[in-house]
């Protein structure tokens, strides 16, 4: 089914109950993006064995300020693109 002119954009997506793509089973997906040029969406339910903490350390970036939650655990984000990373966050303003 395609649903013309719909924009997911900032909208979550749910992996349905019989996806047979590992990668996604159970996966809930925001999407970051959706154009005429694609989509781009990161999966936020699955955590690294990983925290913020370790991950800044491995690599090497340099923590300024205390981190409100050092033990915040990383997520996967997806099987796309697993070189780059993002950060989800929500504006002070």
């Amino acid at each position: 089914m395609t649903l013309p002119n719909t924009n997911f954009t900032h909208q979550c997506l749910i992996a349905m109950p019989d996806m047979d793509d590992s990668r996604f089973s159970e996966a809930v997906t925001y999407i970051v993006k959706h154009d005429e040029e694609g989509a781009v969406g990161l999966v936020i339910n699955k955590p690294l064995d990983l925290s913020l903490e370790q991950l800044l350390k491995e690599i090497r970036l340099p923590v300024i300020k205390p981190l409100a939650d050092p033990d915040m655990p990383v997520l996967f984000g997806g099987p796309v693109s697993s070189e780059a990373g993002f950060v989800l966050h929500k504006d002070k303003g």
